[in-house]
């Protein structure tokens, strides 16, 4: 019966092009992810120091030397924060979409976050 009911909800999701609440909220950091580091100038002076680069911490060149530095929390409730929550996916994300323009990210974000949606609903 659960198995049921999602995948309606899966088939009804990819019928009517929209993503998942969850996804919807990774979709929103990862929107200002993007802004942060390619609109910088567009964002609340709050949001200045909440990401940062590896590159700051690491003097010689690495894999990750592109991606954001992902604090360490002891408590489950730091993993829960925004600055946590967003250097998490915008890492894993690929470096196509992470270097498009502000224009084509919103479209590139919403194919990535679809694929998984997609694969799911072949059934329908």
């Amino acid at each position: 019966m659960h198995y049921e009911i999602l995948s309606q909800l899966c088939c009804m999701l990819y019928k009517f092009n929209t993503l998942s609440i969850p996804a919807l909220h990774n979709c929103q950091l990862l929107k200002l992810v993007h802004k942060f580091t390619h609109r910088y100038d567009k964002l609340p002076s709050v949001f200045s120091n909440y990401f940062t680069e590896n590159y700051i911490f690491c003097y010689y060149n690495t894999r990750t030397k592109d991606c954001l530095h992902v604090d360490l929390f002891a408590s489950s409730m730091g993993q829960r924060s925004i600055k946590y929550k967003g250097c998490t996916p915008w890492n894993s994300l690929s470096d196509e979409i992470k270097s498009t323009s502000t224009s084509l990210f919103d479209d590139k974000l919403k194919k990535c976050l679809t694929v998984t949606v997609s694969i799911v609903t072949v059934v329908c």
